[in-house]
């Protein structure tokens, strides 16, 4: 679920022209796997 969440968020970065943030999201993704914060799918949420 984590995985679908990160994904999404990138999605929505990318929309918004955000590519620094979203590279940085990736090279977190790529280090840390899925052990990101729950937060990240609240963020989807407010963002959209």
């Amino acid at each position: 679920i984590k995985a679908v969440c990160m994904t999404l968020f990138l999605l929505a970065l990318r929309a918004k022209n955000e590519h620094k943030q979203a590279d940085e999201l990736e090279a977190i993704m790529q280090g840390r796997g899925s052990g990101l914060h729950p937060a990240v799918c609240l963020a989807i949420r407010i963002n959209t």
